[in-house]
């Protein structure tokens, strides 16, 4: 049937022309921070007390319901989620914020899912990590029962595709506090319960039984894969590399020169040693993986270079 509005469902351009549609969404904002991924939006608004955080809410969600509104799209304020990070040193009585939007009461929540990742208001990712690890054991009973049919090959192909998959999706983002660099490190108990889900992978793909005593480095060697850990690491060094070649904002500056003080050219210099000044888990610990990267990691512009140099650095660090 003829359209006067829209795209047909299904049409091959629907997607494209509505991302180009809504890119001058931020152009309706004016107190907030906004970042949007195709049809999932969202935003940041900073303020000094409660009072001022509902005031600018308000203000804003009205702006974006509006924008909408105006464009012949339809938004349904009450699928808005609300996520208020308060500072931890906060000795005022904490009372659950609600902010009205064009009639529809949005009341705080203690998480919100952005993206497919589990947002807690003490920014922990304890949640997400539950979540993960219900999705992994969910995919390794159907990867038990193909495994009496199937392959090895073909449960390979499946195997990347239902359970990496799922494990190696912003593990950079909730899982950068956990990383170790050394065998000293301690271990989180959070992560090596995904660690465990992955041996049991490994023990289908190879057929191998618990009771076989067969090492894990030794099946992640057989099935060329990375532990938990290390996946962690190699996720962590190609987002950064990414970000600087890239001029992606904010994650491309935080890592700077070992001595930014000063312009006298050190050893550190020489080696292009880096540090950051940001108090924050993925910050320092990609310093400390950029500091263990390969020169040929640190000065090519090729991406298939930087994975490649990567993957070395990861098999370096411990499971």
């Amino acid at each position: 049937m003829e359209l006067n509005d829209g795209t047909p469902q299904g049409s091959s351009c629907s997607c494209s022309l509505f991302a180009i549609f809504v890119g001058d969404l931020g152009l309706w904002t004016s107190a907030s921070l906004l970042l949007a991924y195709a049809n999932d939006t969202c935003i940041t608004v900073v303020a000094d007390s409660i009072e001022e955080l509902q005031e600018k809410l308000e203000l804003e969600g009205e702006r974006v319901l509006k924008y909408f509104a105006n464009n012949k799209m339809v938004a349904n304020p009450e699928k808005t989620g609300l996520l208020v990070l308060r500072p931890t040193h906060s000795k005022a009585s904490i009372d659950q914020l609600t902010i009205d939007l064009l009639g529809s009461i949005i009341y705080e929540s203690e998480d919100q899912k952005l993206l497919g990742v589990q947002m807690q208001n003490n920014l922990k990712f304890t949640k997400q990590i539950e979540k993960v690890k219900k999705e992994l054991q969910y995919a390794l009973s159907v990867m038990s029962r193909l495994s009496k049919t199937l392959r090895k090959k073909e449960l390979k192909q499946i195997a990347h595709g239902i359970f990496m998959s799922k494990l190696s999706y912003c593990l950079s983002v909730y899982g950068s506090s956990m990383l170790r660099t050394k065998e000293s490190d301690a271990q989180s108990t959070l992560l090596q319960s995904l660690q465990v889900c992955q041996n049991d992978l490994l023990r289908i793909l190879t057929g191998n039984k618990r009771s076989d005593r067969v090492r894990v480095q030794d099946m992640l060697t057989e099935e060329k894969m990375l532990s938990v850990n290390q996946l962690l690491g190699y996720s962590m060094i190609v987002e950064t590399w990414k970000a600087r070649n890239f001029n992606i904002p904010v994650l491309c500056s935080l890592l700077g020169r070992k001595r930014p003080l000063d312009n006298k050219t050190l050893r550190s210099d020489t080696f292009s040693q880096v540090s950051t000044s940001f108090d924050e888990p993925f910050a320092k610990g990609t310093a400390m993986l950029w500091n263990m990267s390969s020169d040929r990691f640190k000065s090519t512009n090729l991406l298939v270079v930087a994975k490649s140099e990567a993957r070395k650095l990861a098999e370096l660090l411990p499971l």
